[in-house]
C-alpha cells in the first residue's frame, strides 16, 4: 500500500488516481479523458490526384483553408465524396517550393506505365 500522500499508478506511464484520506482537505485527481475539437475545413483548389487505392480513397494535393486560417498546401488521403480523410502532411507556399527544389535535383526513373521526363 502506498504511504500517506503518495499517488499510485496502475501500470507504467498511466495517470495518478489519488484518493482522498480521511483528514485531507486537497481534493481526489482523476483520470482525465479529452474529446479531440471540432475543426472546420475548406478545399480551396483541388490541385490533383496522385493515386487511387482500390476503395475509391485518393491521395491528393490541394490547396486547404484550416479552421478559417490562410489556405495551405496540403497531401492525404480522401474517400470518394470527401467526407472522410486519412493521415497528411500540411505545408506552406515556402516549404512547397523547397520540397519541388529537392524532388527537381532526385533522378527518378519513371514508373513502367508512364513515359520518362
Amino acid at each position: 500500500m502506498d504511504a500517506p500522500g503518495k499517488c499510485g499508478t496502475t501500470r507504467p506511464g498511466a495517470a495518478s488516481v489519488r484518493t482522498q484520506r480521511p483528514g485531507e482537505d486537497r481534493l481526489p485527481t482523476f483520470r482525465r479523458y479529452f474529446k479531440l475539437a471540432e475543426f472546420k475545413y475548406e478545399i480551396v483548389d483541388m490541385i490533383g490526384v496522385l493515386s487511387e487505392n482500390a476503395k475509391g480513397w485518393t491521395k491528393e494535393l490541394n490547396l486547404i483553408s484550416w479552421n478559417e486560417r490562410e489556405p495551405k498546401y496540403d497531401i492525404r488521403e480522401w474517400s470518394p465524396d470527401h467526407s472522410k480523410m486519412g493521415k497528411g502532411v500540411t505545408i506552406t507556399k515556402e516549404e512547397l517550393y523547397s520540397l519541388k527544389e529537392l524532388l527537381m535535383e532526385l533522378e527518378i526513373e519513371a514508373p513502367d506505365d508512364e513515359p520518362a521526363l
